[in-house]
């Protein structure tokens, strides 16, 4: 798949715009078009990787704007490749400030024999989170309260749940542990109809406390051939609609909360200053 950004012509924002969950890297080429998004709508994203050569490749677009928290991470679809050779991933899940996209599968995933597999890798960067003070960015999709049950295991402070889409039970169950909730593209009017469980993602995001919320894009594959701030300000637009606020609420909320979030973790001490410049 190909993935071709066009210009973008809406005035930055005044407040920085957060999205908590971006494949930059997967942008190739057309990187540049994508940076050059972030900096003219005033974008901060987490840049997720799955394997060592994705996060190489996000580190290198991080080391060009304050605007990318580089994380590295495998995705559980990707459990089998490295299981049987952890050091690498060890080594990287230790050097990195941010850990994503890792977690747990059990909805595209449907052979049991991987679960274990997938568990596994997910628990060594789990221990690397709870030694490095790391922020995790977790893919929980039909496996959200075996995830929470790991998370339980672990003294974990920054744990971001990506694109959710469960009901309100585990919204709830996540927000007593303190873990953030991200919505994406699938929690849009455009996804009703589609996603069975839609109807119960509207009532996690009418209930999840403001001090829990993000938005994201997971672009560009939830969105491709367009640039990162199309998706994220329809994410931040229906949000705001389903919690009957206006957006600038919306938008000012989920600042604060990247703020919080990256605060005091070593190794991301210029995405923080940078974010704290931003402040309103």
């Amino acid at each position: 798949m190909h993935y071709y950004p066009q210009e973008v012509k809406s005035k930055q924002s005044a407040t920085m715009l957060v999205d908590a969950h971006c494949h930059i890297e997967m942008y190739q080429k057309h990187v540049d078009m994508a940076l050059k998004d972030l900096e003219e709508n005033n974008i901060i994203v987490i840049g997720v990787s799955n394997g060592i050569p994705s996060y190489e490749r996000t580190l290198e677009a991080a080391a060009r704007t304050p605007r990318i928290i580089p994380a590295f991470g495998v995705t559980p679809h990707n459990a089998p490749d490295v299981i049987d050779n952890l050091e690498p991933i060890r080594k990287h899940a230790n050097e990195a400030s941010a850990l994503g996209e890792i977690g747990l599968d059990r909805f595209f995933e449907t052979d049991p024999s991987q679960y274990q597999t997938q568990a596994d890798l997910f628990d060594t960067f789990l221990k690397a989170a709870e030694k490095n003070d790391s922020i995790l960015s977790i893919h929980s999709r039909g496996a959200d309260r075996e995830v929470l049950t790991m998370l339980e295991s672990y003294s974990i402070r920054r744990a971001v749940i990506h694109g959710f889409d469960a009901g309100h039970e585990i919204e709830e169950m996540a927000a007593e542990m303190g873990v953030y909730l991200s919505f994406s593209l699938a929690a849009t009017r455009e996804y009703h109809g589609i996603i069975p469980q839609w109807g119960e993602i509207q009532k996690a995001i009418r209930y999840v406390p403001d001090d829990l919320l993000f938005c994201e894009t997971d672009a560009p594959g939830m969105s491709p051939d367009t640039p990162p701030s199309k998706p994220l300000n329809r994410v931040i637009d229906h949000v705001s609609q389903v919690r009957g606020v206006d957006r600038e609420h919306i938008v000012q909320q989920t600042l604060t909360n990247m703020i919080r979030l990256v605060k005091g973790v070593p190794g991301l001490s210029r995405q923080a200053s940078f974010l704290e410049s931003h402040k309103s």
